[in-house]
């Protein structure tokens, strides 16, 4: 997860962390179940400096996410809430699974995919899991002529795993 605030805090990203960022602020202060007021200084501009604390997703995951999840801090939130830890963790029981990841991804780095796929291999020794990584497709588009085809090789691998 580290890798992946990393990725969204690029340059090239701005627009969308300013989306993502204004949508979670404005989730977090509708709140049905009720909002700290800790939280609630974070979000709102500071009317002295016209600033607020979080201004950025690593922000906000340090001052709401983690501690409303109970973590210490954004590292132990990364570190402990990333799948990659669990699925190591967990490797002799996964079922067979895919994995598909596009090179181009703009907000999660192909190499954590290929560094799990690496790991999965040498500590697993299960064939059982498919990895499939594509130059093109960004983050979950997959698009082409005929609709998403990371749907149809979706739909393909599951069918391959039908006995009768």
């Amino acid at each position: 997860m580290n890798e992946c605030s990393s990725s969204i805090e690029r340059p090239r990203n701005f627009i969308y962390q300013k989306w993502l960022l204004n949508r979670l602020i404005r989730q977090t202060l509708e709140d049905p179940f009720g909002i700290e007021e800790r939280e609630k200084n974070a979000l709102l501009i500071n009317r002295e400096d016209k600033e607020r604390k979080i201004n950025d997703i690593r922000s906000f995951d340090d001052l709401i996410t983690a501690p409303r999840w109970g973590y210490k801090n954004v590292g132990e939130y990364y570190a402990k809430a990333s799948p990659f830890f669990s699925l190591m963790e967990n490797k002799k029981s996964i079922p067979k699974t895919l994995f598909i990841q596009s090179k181009d991804d703009p907000w999660v780095p192909f190499l954590a995919a290929e560094k799990l796929m690496e790991k999965m291999k040498f500590s697993n020794n299960q064939i059982d899991n498919q990895f499939i990584f594509t130059e093109k497709g960004g983050h979950n588009g997959f698009h082409g002529v005929e609709g998403c085809w990371g749907d149809q090789v979706v739909s393909k691998w599951l069918l391959s795993l039908k006995t009768i």
